[in-house]
């Protein structure tokens, strides 16, 4: 009995909770002109995309093409020290 009173005030609270995060949603959607008001909005919307992912023969050709700067930067370096 406890334990149902206990999930019934929780359930309560997050119901609240939730009533007030989409309240300050729908005033954010309305500064940004993205929406009314007057409805919930669609959180997925709002939501930041997902990071994209570099393939592993993106990240090589980067790698390697960093490596080849360096070589040459070193190697002029090195031509002119023995002077």
């Amino acid at each position: 009995m406890k334990d149902t009173i206990k999930f019934l005030r929780l359930h309560a609270a997050l119901v609240n909770e939730k009533a007030g995060i989409e309240a300050k949603l729908n005033v954010i959607a309305e500064v940004l002109g993205k929406g009314d008001s007057i409805g919930p909005v669609d959180v997925a919307a709002l939501a930041p995309k997902k990071k994209r992912k570099m393939s592993a023969a993106g990240k090589a050709a980067i790698i390697a093409a960093q490596k080849a700067r360096w070589a040459k930067i070193k190697a002029a370096k090195g031509k002119t020290e023995g002077k």
